[in-house]
Order: structure tokens, then C-alpha cells, then sequence
């Protein structure tokens, strides 16, 4: 027990000593030289101290690099596809008693009357390719969205709405209400 008591006192010396070595005050000359000499043993690093400290292209370096490579594909292939997929393919009208869509012809992008499908009732123009084609063939799987009593509704009451010829061709699929619909009927 005295032996106890006596390291305990022994230790509680040994802290306040160091205590009191901490609390002195340096001089300024010394706090500044300090400073000098930490400034030059940190220099700004440039790339290639840095390729050398951190070392050769080995292993751990490759197996970082394909395991980048596999996170970005899913991310750089949602942005490319839409370059392929989102192809928007020419029209033309309907044949038969057709009120609306009276031209003759197919009209493609860059055609003076291309956008003159939006103030058509869908049924009486077409696009040339199938529905499986591309996605923005598929832009009106729900029609119902666009009814006129539905328009007209909106309308009435003040309801802001995309209407359908500006909604945006090329992403069909940023409307998922409409395969919601188009997947009731």
C-alpha cells in the first residue's frame, strides 16, 4: 500500500514538472526559426515528387484504376445512350379521310413543317419507324395525358401543365406517368 501511495506521488511530481516545462514561454527568435525551418521541410510538392514518393504503376494502381473504370460505366452509359436511343425519326401523315395532316411527304429534322405534328391530332400522323425503334417514338404512350377535356380542365382552373407540343421529344422516359398509363390500358 505505501509503495502504491509512493509511485502515485512520484508520478503526480513527474506531471507537475512537465506541466510547468510546458507553460514556459519560448522566445520569439526560437518560435520564428522553428517556423523557418518547418516551412522548408514542407515545399509545395509538385507531380512528379509526387508519382516518386508515392511509387511505381504497379498492382495497386491498375487494380484502382479498372475498379474506377467499372463504377463509371453505368454512369457514362446513361449519358451516352441517349445519343443513340434518342434519335427522333421522321413522320408522315396518315393516309385516308385525314382532316388534319393534309401533306404529302416525310419530315425529318431541320424540315421547315417538322413541328407542325404538334398541332395534329395524334392519329392522323405517324412516325416511319416502329415504336421499338427509339425511345422518343415512344413519347406518346398515353394520349389520355393530353385530352382536351383534360386541357380544357387544366385551363379552366389555372393549372400550370407542359402542353404536349413542347414537351420535350427527347425524354420520354422523364415522364414515367406516362408508361403508367400507357401500361393500364
Amino acid at each position: 500500500m505505501c509503495k502504491a501511495v509512493t509511485e502515485m506521488r512520484e508520478a503526480s511530481k513527474e506531471m507537475s514538472e512537465a506541466l510547468d516545462e510546458m507553460s514556459e514561454i519560448k522566445p520569439v527568435e526560437d518560435s520564428t526559426k522553428e517556423a523557418n525551418d518547418l516551412k522548408a521541410s514542407c515545399r509545395e510538392m509538385v507531380v512528379d515528387d509526387f508519382l516518386i514518393r508515392i511509387g511505381q504503376f504497379e498492382r495497386a494502381q491498375i487494380l484502382l484504376l479498372i475498379l474506377f473504370f467499372f463504377m463509371y460505366v453505368p454512369t457514362a452509359y446513361q449519358v451516352l445512350i441517349t445519343s443513340f436511343v434518342g434519335y427522333i425519326p421522321p413522320w408522315r401523315c396518315v393516309k385516308g379521310n385525314n382532316t388534319d395532316c393534309k401533306m404529302d411527304g416525310v419530315f425529318s429534322i431541320g424540315d421547315d413543317l417538322y413541328d407542325s405534328n404538334c398541332h395534329m391530332n395524334r392519329s392522323s400522323w405517324e412516325f416511319i419507324l416502329p415504336k421499338e425503334f427509339s425511345l422518343t417514338v415512344e413519347r406518346d404512350l398515353a394520349t389520355a395525358h393530353y385530352a382536351k377535356k383534360t386541357e380544357n380542365w387544366f385551363i379552366d382552373n389555372s393549372v400550370e401543365f407542359v402542353q404536349k407540343c413542347t414537351n420535350p421529344l427527347n425524354v420520354p422516359q422523364a415522364r414515367p406517368i406516362e408508361t403508367f398509363w400507357a401500361i393500364l390500358r
